[in-house]
């Protein structure tokens, strides 16, 4: 009986055969002291059930070598009851396979202090099933360190519950590797507070998807910063919503690079205000496509600055709606590059104010062409 069973000493118990192990009750195993328990051997711990690991108290459990619990099978690791694994040590933690973290069961998981979830080896976190990483607490994940972090898959990255995601760490974002971070999901972005996502490193937000960037907010992207919206792919710029893209802070448009300008479309391009319109670099500007400058309305035309209207190219200047001609300040006329207006259509001509003609320099009109005059 169980009396009995706690008579035994440490060489007694040290000399139960395994089948003898294995065939004791619930309430014999329950009754072994924790003395005794910490003698079983390596042979014997690998032959206790998960019913008997079930019985064990939390005293016994804390009491056994890391050698015999890294011996336990893993379908007796599985018998461990949601209220025993705080039992562990980190010791324990340390010492457990990663077969046996894999068959904990969430409960078990989520029952993990944070001391123990900074415990885990590296190989044991990479072990973790996606089921197990949803149900880690966000005070757990904050728990876990750089390495532990870097050390998680990429189906593991896209487990992670959205509000978790919000509560890492900076430090624990810039851990993230590209690979990782191009597992991120759109609502785990739309997640993250204003200061994480300006922690992430620019070669992450180059991975990102561009399913993903499309859950950011307003906020968001207004946070980032000038290295990261360089570091913005030509995909993840056109994937970009118009609320989006007029989000982007004046500074991070004139940081684009005529590549990434190239990439807007002309809603994109019609989404921005007057100042962001301004703020574009003249190299941006001439780097527009034709059909993205067909987006801009009156009030951006007007918007652009001397320079930028030196920097139209003559192909752009054709390209102008009638509309956007008419548009045009006198002032914005008078800076036209001769080789621009030359470039004019027929019908752009005919758009033309007697106001805007009169506005045209000595310079300008003999580069005009008889078909121009005509017109």
């Amino acid at each position: 009986n169980s009396d009995q069973i706690a008579a035994l000493n440490s060489d007694q118990i040290q000399s139960l055969r395994t089948a003898q192990v294995a065939a004791l009750s619930t309430a014999q195993i329950a009754a072994i002291e924790t003395a005794d328990l910490a003698a079983f051997t390596t042979s014997q711990a690998a032959a206790l059930r998960s019913t008997q690991i079930a019985a064990m108290t939390t005293d016994q459990i804390a009491q056994m070598q890391t050698e015999d619990l890294a011996a336990l099978t893993s379908a007796a690791v599985r018998g461990l009851s949601s209220d025993r694994p705080l039992a562990l040590t980190t010791d324990q933690i340390v010492a457990m396979t990663t077969a046996q973290v894999a068959s904990l069961s969430t409960s078990n998981i989520a029952a993990l202090s944070t001391d123990q979830i900074a415990a885990m080896e590296t190989a044991d976190v990479a072990a973790l099933t996606s089921a197990q990483i949803a149900a880690l607490t966000s005070d757990q994940l904050v728990a876990m360190t750089t390495d532990q972090i870097q050390a998680l898959r990429t189906a593991q990255i896209a487990a992670l519950e959205s509000a978790d995601v919000g509560a890492l760490l900076t430090d624990s974002l810039v851990a993230l590797t590209s690979t990782q971070a191009a597992a991120l999901t759109s609502a785990q972005l739309a997640a993250m507070s204003t200061d994480q996502f300006s922690s992430l490193e620019t070669e992450d937000v180059s991975a990102l998807t561009s399913a993903a960037l499309t859950g950011l907010n307003s906020d968001q992207i207004a946070s980032l910063t000038t290295d990261q919206v360089q570091a913005l792919r030509t995909a993840q710029i056109a994937a970009l919503s118009t609320a989006q893209v007029a989000a982007l802070e004046t500074g991070d448009l004139a940081a684009l690079t005529s590549t990434q300008i190239r990439a807007l479309s002309s809603t994109q391009l019609a989404a921005l205000n007057t100042d962001q319109i301004s703020s574009l670099e003249t190299e941006d500007v001439a780097a527009l496509t034709t059909a993205a400058l067909q987006g801009l309305n009156s009030n951006q035309i007007q918007a652009l600055t001397s320079d930028q209207i030196a920097a139209l190219t003559p192909t752009q200047v054709a390209s102008l709606k009638t509309s956007q001609i008419a548009a045009l300040t006198t002032s914005q006329i008078a800076l036209m590059e001769t080789a621009d207006l030359a470039a004019l259509t027929t019908a752009q001509v005919v758009a033309l104010s007697s106001a805007q003609l009169v506005a045209l320099t000595t310079d300008q009109v003999p580069a005009l062409r008889t078909a121009q005059i005509a017109a």
